[in-house]
């Protein structure tokens, strides 16, 4: 489906509100952006460019029409001589010797009609054929990347803000048992019963957790400001649904499924036209030295004064050979080594991919692998604060312990919702560098964040 400025305009004037006024899935988000996004009204321009490239090579196969006109007046013999005779006017009179060595100025209209037909181009109309079709193919593997690299970037500022939402909740409320523990300990501390040097230690652990909280709300703000830039609306238009959850992400799959999908994706395949075009201007190079053949028909008129045009017919088949072309052995070659280059860049490409996806593989699965340590890591920072704070109100804890231990449930929650941010993420990345964050992808992603926690 191609769409113009108007169409794009008319899907955002219809989405505008419902993003202001509606929770956004990961899906709907990602759908809003790629309606608006301004490269891809670039990509596909240049599509169009390319299609048109190749209307423009098979109409230059076709008969072309042309028309010439010129007026010229002048007294050279042979000018003169010839004129007379195009203009049917010539006479006995003008076979005076006198005449014919110093005619008088004259003057010529000439008017002209040709039809020419390409015969043979030494192959370059079926060349520009082939590299306007790659053209195209290129330009539709642009997109088809654009949009991946548009999801990816969606789909990471969504979780973000999934993360920092969730990262800023846990927060304020370790802040704010902070902030009462550190209300009771400054009671107790005026009773003589808590040691001053615990006190402010235990406030610089309250003092750490609230700079922890600015921390994360800036994060947070700059992950919804990301978000909001790429769907085209104000920032405080963008309210998210879903929940970072541990559901897995599909099956045990291997790595070598996913370096297989890459190999098989448009970044490679991008690269692949790019060979094909590089051996078609090899091909061209080598056959630039052939001669070119046309065949023509031509209806010409010449008049002194545009009162009679008599017309001449003319047909038959031009040669053109450009002999002696110093520039033809450099040419060839330097499309030989363009070729050879392209190959080898293609080739570093592929094991770069290879790296990309096995690196990508392994973080996910390493975040995948975490997801329970980090889980537990909570669980067991939850349970250390439930048994400080009762030996804590009976006089056998320091605050300060109760603090050290506020501080390390916020840092295994942290851990925890970046970790389950590493999982999502994680799997949209391993897809996007095996070339296969389509639409499915992330409908997985957004089921996902729908799971029910266990």
């Amino acid at each position: 489906m191609r769409f113009t400025s108007l169409s794009v305009a008319v899907i955002l004037s219809v989405l505008s509100p419902l993003i202001a006024h509606a929770e956004l899935t990961l899906e709907s988000a990602v759908e809003a952006a790629l309606s608006r996004s301004p490269g891809r009204g670039a990509l596909r321009a240049q599509a169009l460019e390319a299609e048109a490239a190749g209307r423009e090579t098979f109409g230059m196969r076709l008969p072309r029409l042309s028309a010439r006109s010129g007026y010229t007046r002048g007294d050279d013999p042979v000018y003169v001589f010839g004129s007379l005779l195009r203009q049917q006017s010539f006479s006995q009179e003008h076979f005076d010797v006198g005449r014919m060595n110093e005619p008088a100025l004259h003057t010529n209209f000439n008017n002209a009609l040709e039809l020419g037909v390409p015969l043979f181009s030494a192959w370059e109309l079926q060349s520009r054929q082939q590299l306007s079709a790659l053209a195209v193919s290129d330009a539709a593997l642009r997109l088809e990347l654009d949009a991946q690299r548009t999801r990816f970037q969606v789909a990471d500022a969504y979780l973000r803000v999934l993360q920092g939402g969730a990262l800023v909740a846990a927060l304020d409320r370790r802040v704010a048992d902070a902030s009462a523990d550190i209300e009771s300990a400054r009671k107790l501390q005026e009773k003589g019963l808590v040691l001053g040097s615990d006190y402010e230690a235990a406030r610089a652990i309250q003092a750490g957790l609230r700079m922890r909280r600015v921390q994360a709300g800036r994060a947070l703000e700059a992950a919804r400001g990301t978000l909001a830039i790429l769907l085209g609306v104000a920032p405080e238009a963008v309210q998210v649904s879903g929940r970072l959850s541990e559901a897995p992400f599909g099956g045990d799959e291997s790595v070598q499924r996913f370096v297989q999908a890459a190999e098989a994706g448009p970044e490679l395949r991008e690269a692949g036209l790019q060979e094909k075009a590089a051996a078609v201007n090899r091909r061209q190079a080598d056959a630039s030295v052939l001669p070119r053949l046309s065949a023509f028909g031509m209806l010409e008129a010449n008049s002194r004064d545009l009162d009679r045009n008599p017309l001449y017919r003319m047909f038959g088949v031009r040669a053109e050979w450009a002999f002696g072309d110093f520039s033809y052995f450099p040419r060839r070659e330097r499309a030989r080594r363009q070729e050879e280059a392209v190959r080898g860049q293609r080739a570093r490409l592929k094991e770069s991919v290879g790296v990309a996806v096995t690196q990508s593989y392994q973080r996910f699965k390493g975040a995948q692998e975490s997801v329970p340590l980090a889980a537990e890591a909570v669980q067991r920072a939850e349970e250390s604060l439930k048994r400080f704070w009762p030996l804590y109100r009976e006089g056998r804890q320091s605050i300060l312990e109760v603090l050290r231990a506020e501080a390390g449930l916020a840092d295994a929650q942290a851990g925890y919702w970046g970790t389950l941010y590493e999982v999502h993420q994680g799997y949209a990345g391993l897809l996007l560098a095996a070339g296969a964050l389509d639409a499915e992808g992330i409908a997985v992603l957004d089921r996902n964040l729908r799971e029910v926690q266990p």
